[in-house]
């Protein structure tokens, strides 16, 4: 495997978290990847792969959400790979803010496009907060 340099695999796991954070975030997030990405998120479900399936995916997370952002707390690079520890921070369609947090696993291609991710969360605990939070008068 070819090696890319540091600062350009951080400069694409900051340009993801960043991106989540933007107006138009299901774009730019989507923008990160490469056409022939492979990401599970979470770790435990399986694989999507591709552009278009990512952006199904995420379109269907952020319509959880008024406002929504993940913000990188950590980031640990070796070889062409970043784990990076992350907060999310939303608000429901009724004003309620929600947290949550994880770890995610990059892998950056030589065109320092995301090519790989990996990513350990509780989506059963933040779908939990989001129906509490809906049946609250």
């Amino acid at each position: 495997m070819n090696t890319i340099p540091t600062n350009q695999i951080a400069t694409a796991v900051s340009q993801y978290f960043s991106a989540s954070r933007s107006q138009d975030k299901v774009t730019a997030m989507v923008d990160c990847f490469s056409e022939t990405c492979v990401v599970q998120d979470p770790a435990d479900r399986a694989a999507m792969y591709g552009k278009e399936v990512l952006r199904n995916y995420f379109d269907q997370v952020v319509q959880q959400f008024s406002a929504l952002g993940l913000t990188e707390e950590y980031v640990a690079i070796n070889g062409n790979q970043a784990a990076v520890k992350w907060v999310g921070q939303g608000t429901t369609f009724s004003g309620k803010p929600i947290t949550f947090e994880g770890i995610d696993i990059f892998e950056i291609d030589l065109e320092g496009k995301i090519q790989q991710l990996t990513g350990f969360w509780n989506p059963e605990a933040l779908l939990a907060s989001l129906q509490a939070e809906s049946l609250d008068p």
